[in-house]
């Protein structure tokens, strides 16, 4: 049996959200094909069966992905899609950096439902096809990641899925005073002025070389 590309997936597992967000969406004019995941390993089998959808809100917070990894995975199961990041997360820093890789918007939880409709309509309207995934441009940034010592390369890698300091801090066994040293290091090679465009930087090079984080 042939199956067309959605207009929009939803990548959320929470059934009465999922349940909110069907609801609100009837009201998208014209009316869109709608196919939903509750996980990552399920979105990519539905892309794969059925084709890339033109638009894709996505919770971060999934049973097998989380935060910035989520995001990433997203961006290389279907990289034309418009993202709309539809999220109960509220750090700063994970909110700018999706914002910074490419998603169109991102919209609290606890959203009007008529910013939700509006938002995704818009977001339609700008990808109104199903196009085919263009080709980046090299990288000018794998030198730089390839200057990285192995424990800044874990370090960067971890504060890309979202992890804090003490969270870094405990999975290497180091202390949190070592993790700010690497840090530190790790904005000066790059030339960040943050962590937040650090981990941009790292996310959009990650994405375009397949690397997993």
């Amino acid at each position: 049996m042939h199956f067309t590309a959605p207009d929009i997936l939803i990548l959320e597992d929470h059934p009465m959200m999922v349940s909110s967000m069907l609801t609100c969406l009837q009201y998208l004019r014209p009316p869109a094909k709608i196919a939903c995941a509750g996980t990552l390993t399920l979105a990519r089998r539905l892309v794969a069966e059925r084709g890339p959808p033109r638009v894709v809100i996505v919770d971060l917070n999934l049973p097998d992905s989380s935060g910035l990894a989520t995001l990433l995975a997203i961006m290389s199961i279907a990289p034309a899609a418009g993202l709309v990041v539809f999220t109960a997360l509220e750090d700063a820093a994970t909110i700018q950096t999706a914002r910074m890789l490419g998603a169109k918007c991102v919209l609290a939880k606890s959203s009007l439902a008529g910013d939700f409709v509006q938002e995704v309509q818009e977001c339609l309207q700008t990808c109104a096809t199903h196009p085919d995934p263009q080709p980046g441009a090299p990288s000018s940034d794998a030198a730089l990641f390839a200057a990285l010592t192995q424990r800044q390369r874990s370090v960067l890698q971890r504060i890309a899925r979202g992890h804090s300091n003490r969270e870094i801090a405990s999975q290497l066994c180091i202390s949190e005073s070592t993790v700010r040293t690497h840090v530190t290091e790790i904005l000066q090679r790059l030339d960040a002025p943050n962590r937040t465009r650090a981990c941009a930087r790292y996310l959009s090079w990650a994405l375009e070389h397949g690397v997993a984080i």
